[in-house]
C-alpha cells in the first residue's frame, strides 16, 4: 500500500511535467528569440560563404599560380586548410540555429507541437555544441599556461 502511494505521487508529478502551459509573453520572447536565431544563423552563412571564397582562392593560389617563394605557398597552404577547417566546425551550429528558429516560427503559426520540439532539440545541439567547445578551449588554455608556467620555472627559452 504505501508502495502504491508513492507510484500515485510519482506519475502524477511526471503527468504534470508533461503539459506546460506558455504564456503569451513568454511565447513572444520565444518567438523574438527565434527571430534573431534565424538572422543570426543566415549572417553566420554568409560568412560561411566568405570562407569558402577565401579558400577557394588560397587553393587556386596554392595550386595553379607559378609561386617560387615558400613563405606565400605556406601562407596559402594555411589559409586553405584553415578557411575548410573553419567551414566544418561551423557550418552545424549555424545550421542548428536556423533550424531553431525556422521551426519556433513554424511552432507559433501552426500551433505545431512537434515543431516546438524540434526547434528545441536544435537549441540543446547547439548549446551542447557550444559547451563542448569551451570546455576544449579552457582545456587548451590551462595546458598552455602549465608549459608556460614550467618553463619560465626551468628558464627555458630566450634569457
Amino acid at each position: 500500500m504505501f508502495f502504491l502511494y508513492f507510484y500515485f505521487i510519482y506519475m502524477e508529478s511526471a503527468n504534470s511535467k508533461d503539459s506546460i502551459q506558455v504564456e503569451a509573453g513568454n511565447w513572444l520572447l520565444l518567438q523574438d528569440a527565434a527571430k534573431w536565431a534565424r538572422w543570426l544563423a543566415i549572417a553566420g552563412y554568409l560568412f560561411l560563404v566568405g570562407l569558402v571564397y577565401l579558400g577557394i582562392r588560397s587553393a587556386n593560389t596554392l595550386l595553379f599560380l607559378p609561386i617560387k617563394d615558400p613563405a606565400i605557398r605556406e601562407l596559402a597552404a594555411a589559409t586553405c586548410v584553415g578557411a575548410i577547417l573553419s567551414c566544418l566546425f561551423l557550418y552545424f551550429p549555424f545550421r542548428w540555429l536556423y533550424r531553431f528558429g525556422s521551426h519556433m516560427k513554424k511552432a507559433g503559426q501552426e500551433a505545431n507541437l512537434s515543431s516546438l520540439t524540434i526547434s528545441l532539440i536544435c537549441l540543446r545541439a547547439f548549446f551542447r555544441y557550444l559547451a563542448i567547445w569551451l570546455f576544449l578551449l579552457i582545456g587548451l588554455y590551462v595546458v598552455f599556461v602549465s608549459i608556460t608556467g614550467v618553463a619560465s620555472m626551468l628558464k627555458w627559452g630566450a634569457q
